[in-house]
């Protein structure tokens, strides 16, 4: 059936003629306040073939109230009725046409003659990419934006700092951004219009208290860690260094007065966004067993130790998000002891197996991400690649590992299916743009069939046919 070509596989469609509908090239709509969405169909329309479409009713996007409302309906036969009851429904029907029609010689578009109802699964369909460790251009993110809206994915959590780079501009620290790779409020401004009009939401990501360098090289005088022999690495027996200059302090009230003005300067930049994320793992703690102003501050709050000192920072942190109106999404990072100072609407990423293992979470009662490493994780290194294969064969409730310190390495975690399980995200690490780009659209595309239907629909030998053609598709409309 002609709905194969489809990706993610619709939950309904029933084929209704052997013939092959033919359609003139024109759009459009009685919704007045769907303006910005029949630009969005035009512009992807003129990328993907090259000639316009014009104004006619041979395709019409119809506001239904019937139709549920992060779903669509699509009709095709002498004409192509797209029809949903939100923007957000009318977007997802916009792609999956977009998918469907063939543009022929004679300036005719074809489509199978086809009756669709569709609406995901799992609400939260995410791709993340590294900008802090592979700088892309405001065009290049625009060009992954438009990968997240051909399949049908909602969320684009953009890392933009990390120890390498400070990435967003400030007003508050001016000096915080790294010259050179950083954005614009305009380009900022901008990437909010772009992502927008296509129904993605943006969740901007801070790096507190680890992976902090950037911030700790500019401003060293409110965020350094106070250790005797300054500028000298801590080193345990076993050789690891404890503190790299990456962590900030975590006792220092002037250090938490930036950190909560950032991110309410972030929030301002990205008005749309309802997540943000503060990062919150793989944080070298033990700096501040020689940290004096926070020894102080442990003292005076009856923490006990580092692990408790690591929960109620980034407790206090997700606090101030909720604070200003948003809600905080974390890493997997924190640990079991101190679980009571993180605020329980705080939104938990699953990915390692490791400090936190997600049957723990869900029992604290955390809603999750699925971004386990093993398939979702895309890795500039030599650390095995996963295919969109594994990822058919993988599902949102599963977390898998390669590494022998993971507790999913010899035993992946399956949780029971719940609506705590969020959905799932695909990870971009260490890439430059050119690096990356064939490799998310290959594996974000077996994501999305897998978290839009969390029951598999589809064999490997049927979506390998579609993932083939709808690639195509999507390369042709970045180029």
């Amino acid at each position: 059936m002609e709905n194969t070509i489809i990706i993610p596989t619709p939950k309904k469609a029933t084929l209704l003629s052997d013939d092959t509908a033919r359609l003139s090239p024109s759009l459009c709509t009685k919704q007045t306040d769907w303006k910005e969405q029949i630009d969005v169909f035009k512009s992807y329309f003129y990328r993907k073939h090259e000639f316009e479409l014009q104004n006619g009713d041979s395709i019409e996007l119809v506001y239904d109230a019937a139709v549920c409302e992060k779903g669509y309906t699509l009709d095709c036969s002498d004409r192509m009725i797209i029809s949903a009851s939100s923007k957000e429904g009318i977007l997802y029907g916009i792609a999956t046409a977009l998918q469907l029609l063939q543009a022929e010689e004679d300036g005719t578009l074809t489509a199978p003659q086809i009756h669709i109802e569709d609406w995901p699964d799992k609400e939260y369909r995410g791709l993340m990419v590294s900008l802090a460790d592979g700088f892309h251009t405001l065009e290049q993110l625009k060009k992954t934006l438009d990968v997240c809206f051909f399949f049908k994915v909602k969320y684009a959590q953009l890392h933009f700092i990390d120890n390498n780079l400070y990435t967003l501009p400030s007003k508050v620290l001016p000096d915080i951004s790294t010259k050179g790779k950083c954005y614009t409020f305009e380009e900022i401004a901008e990437l909010n219009r772009y992502a927008k009009e296509r129904g993605i939401v943006i969740v901007p990501e801070f790096e507190t208290p680890g992976h902090a360098a950037s911030m700790i090289r500019a401003y060293p005088e409110i965020f350094a860690n106070h250790i005797e022999g300054e500028g000298v690495s801590i080193v345990a027996e076993n050789g690891n260094i404890l503190d790299d200059g990456t962590i900030i302090c975590a006792g220092s009230p002037k250090a938490f007065e930036a950190v909560t003005s950032l991110l309410t300067e972030i929030a301002e930049m990205f008005p749309d966004s309802p997540y943000i994320h503060i990062g919150g793992d793989e944080a070298t703690i033990a700096a501040w067993n020689q940290c004096s102003t926070c020894l102080e501050y442990m003292r005076e709050h009856g923490i006990e130790d580092e692990y408790e000192l690591y929960s109620e920072f980034v407790g206090r942190v997700a606090q101030h998000v909720f604070d200003i109106g948003r809600t905080p999404i974390v890493w997997e990072g924190f640990p079991k002891k101190g679980v009571q100072y993180i605020p329980q609407k705080t939104i938990v990423i699953a990915w390692e197996s490791h400090y936190h293992l997600v049957q723990d979470l869900l029992e604290e009662g955390f809603e999750v991400i699925n971004c386990t490493w093993q398939p979702l994780y895309i890795v500039n290194s030599t650390i095995q690649r996963w295919t969109p294969k594994d990822i058919m064969a993988w599902n949102v409730y599963n977390w898998q590992h390669w590494w022998p310190n993971s507790e999913a390495y010899l035993n992946p975690i399956t949780v029971a299916p719940t609506d705590q399980v969020m959905g799932a995200q695909l990870c971009s690490w260490c890439y430059s743009y050119a690096q990356e780009i064939f490799l998310i659209i290959e594996n974000l595309a077996a994501m999305s069939e897998r978290v839009w239907n969390v029951r598999r629909v589809c064999d490997d030998k049927t979506f390998l046919k579609k993932h083939t053609k709808q690639v195509a598709n999507i390369l042709r409309i970045i180029d």
